[in-house]
């Protein structure tokens, strides 16, 4: 339910409950992947070098945020066939047109009301204030989904239509979010997946409408402001990472503690960093801060394996399987690729994105190298 955190963590904990009961009742074993023991490992190393740290009345309730990651072994162990896998990505495609059709509303609301309150000036200035980074990534995981399906040849005429409906909200949504990294990523991702499926017509499209998008004044306006942020003077993402995060990194070589970071704490490195911020605007940074030189190599090490999971995935997938499996690849990379400029990986909404796709890609993975197994019948290029 991209739609809703406090829905998505109620239904991830009614199935993780019903789960451990069927494993019991049914002597059922609950599938546990190295992505969730990696996982287990990070949450565990936390766990000390949070109250290690430097504000371990913070970090210790922050904690939580890294708990949800259990979804990784939930969908492992419940998505167990082609059908589960489709059923799952389908209601994924749901919400995510619930969560457009609700920032359609939403956003041009909260953009008058600041206007009224004398916050901003204009209206638009208002739509730029209050776009969301957390909705921007879940509309690019719906943008990847759609595009996965369209492009398929196991995808029906209708469901196809579908799909380009959920592509053309996705799209209006992301725009609306006027979160350029996002738009980035949304741009490469799709770039990728689309490689060797939609031929020359699919790439043309694709330019032309990343060109057209110059030509609307707020974007353009949002893509000349990227100079800043790469200028160290700026105290924008530049200055963090050449600045603040080596120095931090050397004063702190065992970790300062999750989600430990304040902005006082930032000033105290530097000054001229941006107000009100307490992260990195990096994964890498963010958790080379927080968690240290071991911790680092453990998110490393996950985050590669969830990779190598989806790829393998893709590889040895079957029919409709493939779909599913170029989505859970572009979406992950899309994802991380998000997480070098932006810190996405405490986000609530997003931990429960990225523990769903990590989930998803082992229990592919082993669903589709069992089948070759016992059948005999090589993976097929994916198509």
């Amino acid at each position: 339910m991209p739609f809703s955190l406090g829905a998505s963590r109620i239904a991830a904990m009614i199935s993780a409950i019903l789960v451990v009961q069927y494993s019991f009742d049914e002597a059922r074993r609950i599938r546990f992947p190295l992505t969730a023991w990696l996982w287990a490992a990070f949450f565990l190393l936390a766990i000390p070098v949070t109250y290690l740290g430097i504000d371990p009345d913070t970090g210790v309730r922050k904690l939580d945020k890294l708990a949800w990651f259990f979804i990784i072994p939930l969908s492992a162990t419940l998505v167990n066939s082609e059908r589960r896998q489709t059923d799952v990505l389908l209601a994924l495609a749901v919400g995510m047109v619930v969560l457009t059709l609700r920032q359609w509303v939403s956003a041009p609301l909260e953009a008058w009301n600041l206007v009224r309150t004398e916050v901003v000036e204009t209206w638009m200035d208002g739509m730029i204030k209050i776009g969301s980074m957390t909705h921007a990534q879940r509309f690019v995981v719906g943008i990847l989904l759609a595009v996965a399906w369209v492009t398929s040849a196991c995808t029906q005429v209708r469901s196809r239509r579908w799909f380009m409906a959920l592509l053309l909200l996705c799209g209006t949504g992301l725009l609306m979010s006027f979160k350029r990294g996002s738009w980035m990523c949304a741009i490469i991702a799709a770039g990728a997946l689309l490689v060797g499926r939609a031929g020359r017509k699919g790439f043309l499209l694709l330019v032309l409408a990343v060109l057209s998008l110059w030509f609307v004044p707020p974007v353009r306006s949002r893509l000349e402001g990227l100079r800043d942020e790469f200028q160290e003077g700026r105290g924008g993402r530049m200055y963090m990472w050449t600045q603040l995060a080596p120095a931090m990194a050397r004063d702190y070589p065992e970790g300062i503690g999750w989600y430990s970071m304040s902005s006082d704490f930032m000033r105290e490195y530097g000054p001229d960093v941006e107000p009100n911020r307490n992260h990195l605007h990096s994964n890498l940074f963010q958790i080379r801060v927080e968690m240290g030189w071991l911790g680092f190599a453990f998110y490393v090490a996950w985050m590669s394996k969830a990779l190598l999971d989806a790829l393998g995935f893709l590889v040895f997938a079957r029919g409709p399987d493939q779909r599913a499996a170029r989505f859970i690849l572009f979406a992950l990379f899309a994802l991380m690729l998000n997480g070098l400029v932006e810190y996405n990986f405490g986000d609530g909404e997003i931990v429960l994105l990225y523990g769903l796709l990590m989930g998803c890609a082992a229990a592919g993975l082993r669903r589709s190298i069992a089948f070759e197994t016992n059948t005999g019948i090589p993976a097929a290029a994916p198509g």
